[in-house]
Order: structure tokens, then sequence, then C-alpha cells
């Protein structure tokens, strides 16, 4: 590896843990676990109704899910040899 390249490298890193400490220091995991678990809006005294976060809670996993389920369906026909292909 070239020594720009480590650089690149490295600088990466370093942005990426400086937003890390950055999102710590204001208690963004705090907030996010609220948000997640109460509704409760950051920074402010205004919650969501439960049945709104379930909805968006169970349309979140359904993206994850489907996507994820998508991808390994197309990695699994992709390595398939082309006799096998139904």
């Amino acid at each position: 590896m070239n020594r720009s390249r480590m650089i690149y490298r490295l600088a990466f890193v370093f942005i990426g843990l400086s937003i890390l400490i950055l999102l710590d220091v204001v208690n963004a995991g705090h907030f996010l676990a609220m948000f997640v678990i109460s509704g409760q809006i950051p920074g402010t005294q205004y919650f969501i109704p439960a049945d709104t976060m379930l909805l968006f809670s169970v349309g979140a996993l359904g993206l994850l899910f489907g996507r994820l389920t998508a991808r390994v369906l197309s990695a699994a026909t992709t390595t398939l040899p082309s006799s096998q292909v139904a």
C-alpha cells in the first residue's frame, strides 16, 4: 500500500472517530433510544403516538428485511450455473 493511500484511509478513520465522539458528547445515543422506545422527539416535550411509532418501526423493519432477502436471492441466483436456473 502506498503512502498517499494510507494517509487517505487514516483520514477517513479519524474523521469517523471524531464524528462518534461528537455524537457521544451530545448524548445522541440516549436521544435515539428515547425516540425509538417512547416516541419522544428530542429537544421537545412532544411524543409521537404509540400506533404511529409501531407503524414506522414495522415499515423500517419491512424495508430492511425486504432488501436483505432480495440481496440474498439475487446472490443465490447469480451463483447458480445456467443449467440449474429454472
